[in-house]
Parts: structure tokens; sequence; C-alpha cells
């Protein structure tokens, strides 16, 4: 989550570049790591749903949201150009730097109409190589059963970046509560061409200057109502006031269920 800082007006896609590999050619997608900025500080417990991709090495990548004992779900821009073999999964954890469990992946699976360019259907889902043991560390979040327009008070967690010009990702998860707005509202207040990536399969939350999601962020699920509604996409970095972007759960649901059901 971001607290304010400088930052030049470029689209940011929020998941980590890491070792020179990207999920993406664009070089826009290397400047940008996604973190929650403004956030507050959870608690042990507070989202047992919440997962960290990860290196090999531990470098936290995207977040993600479990699903059931043997999926997670993030964002396609997350796993892209990544396999089983460089890539784990933490869950049941509100540290990067302690406790939870440290899963290796069985299988990715990218959403078969992800754009890397524009990052439309960004969406994919990952299966443990170990069934997860689901208690109260470890939870499985529900997907969201209708389409939300405008709604307030949905909650965002990640490990993104605190501040643009800050590298370092927070040991503490962090989350912010948001509003989501209108996909009308939401195409007014950017200027072209990302105005025209905000498609019917995207939502959109706006929060206060100073708040948002940033790098790192990218994967992080977006709850209101007890289920999962978006995952965080792209944005503006950090806090600036433009809208932070997700894929929408809704128009994904029956690609998720087709998956991800056991």
């Amino acid at each position: 989550m971001y607290r304010k800082a400088a930052a030049a007006l470029i689209v940011c896609f929020l998941a980590v570049a890491v070792s020179g590999e990207s999920a993406t050619s664009d070089p826009l997608y290397q400047q940008w790591k996604g973190r929650i900025v403004g956030g507050t500080y959870a608690r042990d417990g507070d989202f047992p749903y919440q997962a960290s991709f990860r290196t090999l090495d531990g470098m936290h990548i995207c977040g993600g949201a479990v699903l059931n004992q043997q999926w997670v779900i993030t964002a396609a821009s997350c796993l892209f150009g990544r396999s089983t073999a460089d890539t784990r999964v933490m869950v049941g954890a509100y540290r990067l730097s302690q406790g939870g469990f440290n899963l290796g992946l069985r299988r990715i699976v990218i959403h078969p109409n992800f754009a890397s360019a524009t990052l439309a259907n960004d969406v994919a889902v990952a299966r443990v190589a170990q069934q997860m043991v689901l208690s109260d560390a470890v939870q499985g979040v529900q997907l969201g059963s209708y389409n939300i327009n405008v709604a307030y008070g949905a909650l965002v967690s990640g490990w993104g970046r605190t501040e643009f010009s800050n590298p370092q990702f927070p040991d503490n998860l962090q989350y912010i509560a948001v509003n989501v707005i209108s996909q009308l509202e939401c195409r007014a207040r950017f200027a072209d061409p990302y105005n025209a990536r905000i498609y019917d399969s995207t939502l959109c939350s706006s929060s206060p200057v100073g708040q948002g999601t940033c790098l790192g962020d990218a994967g992080s699920p977006l709850i209101h109502g007890a289920e999962l509604h978006g995952i965080v996409s792209w944005g503006i970095p950090c806090g600036e006031g433009y809208p932070d972007v997700y894929a929408r759960i809704s128009s994904h649901r029956g690609w998720i269920l087709a998956h991800t059901l056991i």
C-alpha cells in the first residue's frame, strides 16, 4: 500500500520484475512492483486467504488469494513467463519474513485471453504441489457471485511498496478501504490510451490521494461483502488520485471455477 510520494505520470503494471525476468517486455512493467500506499498494518489472522507469490530465494513478486485447498488466484501478469520450477507461494502468514507455509507449484494456468500489452483478462490460477490444510491461518475466499458497479468500503490487502521511491516491501501485510466506482467514471478519470483499457471485465476503485495500490500489489485481492470481487492489475503510481484497476471476478467466474473446482 502506498504513502504519497512524487511519481511520474506513467502507468505501472503492479507485478515485480525479478532478476531480469518480467511478465511482459513493456519497459513500464519493469518499473512497477505494486504495494499498498497509505495502508494500515494487518494483524495475524485478519486476512487468512492472503498469499504471496515468490521466487525460489523468497523474494516477493505478487499477491494472491487462496481459493481452496489446492488453488490460489492471482494476476496473469504475475505468472506470465514464469514456471512451476521457479515460483513458490506463501500462505498463512501476515509477515513476509516469518511464519506461514512456503509451497511449491504443480500447475500454472493463465487466462487464454490475457493480453500482456493491455492487461486485459489479467487473471491466473496456480495449483499447489502439496494440498493446503485449511485452518484459522489459511482459509479460502468465496468468489464474487454478482457484478458490482458502485460499492463502498471494499478492502484491498497486499505487501506492495508503501512509497514509490522506496524499493523495499513492507514486512507486515497492509490493507486499505476503497470505494468501487463505475466504469464510466473510471474511464473519465484516465486519458488516452489508458481509458480504452477499462473493459467490461475490469473493475476500478477510488481512494484519497496518498492511498492506493503500488508496486508488488498485483494479484492481491479486493474483497466486498466477504467475497472476492477483484484482483489488482494496474494503476498510475502511487496514490496520486487516479483509480486503481482490477480484473473483475464476476466476468471470469466461469473460467475460474472450470479450473479450480475440487
